[in-house]
């Protein structure tokens, strides 16, 4: 048993953020965001554990192996499956599959380092990966989801001048969850996918792009953190083939861009660039409604990290830029705005199908809450997290990441709804926390 506990110790514990993503991974593949109460436990236990490790200030180890290991689960998981819900041809599914099986055999050689691979390599790779992406688009081009035929309408309608968030969308689904179809996203999605619907005829292709650029951005905080090399392009990879990445960008979720600013913003903000990084939290708090938790726990970091003028030269940019995004269109019918994107999803019904709590807990008991209850719930990990983020003496830009993770996984847990596309941001948050922590100890307080 001591042994065990030992084991446990040393060669467990001290690499579990890569274990946690690792689940994270295998969950999403398995249940693509669909109820399944076993995962959910996966899910929420290794969240809970992970929570436990960072509070108490463990001290991680990961190493190159332990990265290439993960990016060989990952690959070998798109060799067999490109997992693509709507596929119309079985030869972009071989590609992407064949694609994955090339990312497998560069982990193995990475992991027994049999052959010293160039920079052209890693790059190969990368251009590897868009083409995986542009095959994801022609072997699916038109999937049976709401908010792929809602982006596209809604791009349609703006191209046209008139309202998006005033007019009637097809219902894909036929009224079978209980809402009317509508364009729920604020103008920060509308406004960034509506070029790409013109040009290319599919808003995808921004996510494509949105994804490449967080590829770049990936690694030059790698490199801005002082990571080895070798490392930085693993983690850059390695995200490259989570799992559910081609089926995020199949279903049009809008995470690819949320994740896109992320990273933009905290790129900034290791760099110093305060205007540059209050503009992409300005951008994020306008294109989902969740993004306020984000917002406050940034505002938080600010708060600690600089003077009370920068703080608030800081807030009023960030606001301004939202503000910036929303004026035409709440000059335009602001009460439509309003109902279409804030007050309809108030009355949304919890789904049965999703994987959270709430979601299961509906499922098999028909338990609903008070709105109220839920708000509640999601806010207070919240203020845990800014309480945290204030309260910390160093490791300021770590704190934030660990709250982040903190906070937006009990958001999506006891959620009315969580599928893919949301334990896939958390999985990506999961990811910039490895980033971080690792970083060498003499950069521990960034400002």
């Amino acid at each position: 048993m001591q042994k065990l506990v030992r084991f446990i110790q040393i060669k467990f514990i001290p690499v579990f953020p890569l274990i946690l993503l690792m689940i994270l991974g295998y969950s999403l593949r398995r249940t693509h965001g669909f109820l399944k109460t076993n995962h959910l436990i996966y899910i929420t236990l290794s969240l809970l554990l992970f929570f436990s490790i960072h509070i108490k200030q463990v001290k991680f180890k990961i190493t190159y192996k332990h990265l290439s290991i993960i990016g060989l689960i990952f690959s070998f998981f798109i060799s067999i499956n490109a997992d693509l819900f709507y596929p119309q041809n079985k030869i972009g599914l071989y590609f992407i599959q064949a694609s994955g099986a090339l990312y497998f055999l560069y982990f193995l050689n990475e992991i027994f380092e049999k052959f010293k691979l160039s920079t052209k390599t890693f790059f190969f790779f990368i251009f590897l990966f868009f083409l995986m992406q542009l095959t994801t688009l022609f072997t699916s081009p038109s999937p049976v989801t709401d908010v792929f035929s809602v982006a596209q309408d809604g791009a349609d309608f703006l191209l046209k001048g008139i309202n998006p968030y005033t007019q009637d969308y097809r219902d894909v689904f036929n009224g079978r969850y209980g809402y009317v179809a509508g364009y729920v996203y604020w103008p920060g999605i509308l406004l960034s996918l509506s070029p790409f619907r013109w040009l290319f005829g599919d808003v995808r292709y921004f996510y494509i792009f949105s994804n490449l650029f967080t590829i770049f951005l990936l690694l030059k905080l790698s490199h801005q953190l002082n990571l080895p090399k070798k490392f930085a392009r693993s983690l850059t990879l390695i995200w490259t083939v989570f799992p559910v990445t081609f089926f995020v960008l199949e279903q049009t979720w809008t995470e690819s861009l949320i994740i896109f600013q992320i990273s933009l913003l905290i790129y900034s903000l290791v760099n110093k660039r305060l205007f540059f990084a209050a503009l992409s939290l300005g951008y994020i708090c306008a294109t989902k409604q969740y993004n306020c938790f984000l917002a406050l726990l940034v505002l938080s970091y600010i708060y600690k990290t600089y003077e009370l003028k920068d703080f608030l030269k800081f807030t009023l940019v960030s606001f301004l830029t939202t503000l910036i995004f929303f004026m035409p269109f709440l000059i335009w019918d602001y009460q439509g705005f309003i109902k279409t994107t804030f007050l309809d999803i108030l009355k949304y019904e919890p789904r049965g199908d999703s994987l959270s709590w709430y979601s299961w807990a509906y499922h098999y008991y028909n338990i609903k809450l008070p709105s109220l209850i839920t708000l509640i719930a999601y806010f207070i990990p919240t203020f845990y997290g800014i309480y945290r983020v204030i309260k910390s003496k160093t490791h300021y830009l770590r704190e934030l990441s660990f709250s982040l993770i903190f906070s937006y996984s009990f958001v999506f847990l006891l959620g009315k709804q969580a599928f893919c596309n949301y334990y896939y941001l958390l999985a990506f948050l999961t990811l910039l926390y490895i980033i971080i922590f690792i970083e060498p100890t003499q950069n521990q307080d960034l400002k």
